[in-house]
């Protein structure tokens, strides 16, 4: 007896419904991001590197790599530190909101199996 219907596995959508697919999309989403601002924040003084951002709409789609749209400097870097550092700040709460969410959906889980044991 197979546990797939078109492709999709059952027992692993009971066990693990949408809502740990939505925190897995957001933390790799967040992981991504990090790399882009490290990236723009290593190269600030790079002649004409053009600095870079990952945004994401809120049906959780794929993200999209776009260009940012701060000034070039004289050497044509458009890498602004404050603002990068803003949103590293940022990026890093939501990505430990997110591995908070995510260790209390499984200790409810395990909590769930647990008492299942009883």
């Amino acid at each position: 007896m197979s546990n797939t219907i078109n492709g999709k596995n059952i027992i692993q959508d009971k066990l693990f419904p949408r809502p740990f697919s939505d925190l897995e999309k957001g933390i790799d989403y967040r992981v991504k991001r990090q790399t882009i601002i490290a990236s723009n924040i290593a190269n600030i003084n790079t002649p004409n590197y053009k600095s870079f951002d990952l945004i994401m709409n809120d049906k959780l789609q794929e993200p999209k790599l776009i260009l940012t749209q701060t000034p070039a400097r004289e050497n044509g870097n458009s890498v602004n530190l404050d603002l990068e550092m803003s949103k590293l700040t940022e990026n890093q709460l939501m990505f430990q909101a997110l591995t908070t969410l995510l260790a209390k959906k499984i200790i409810q889980l395990n909590t769930v199996i647990e008492e299942g044991r009883s």
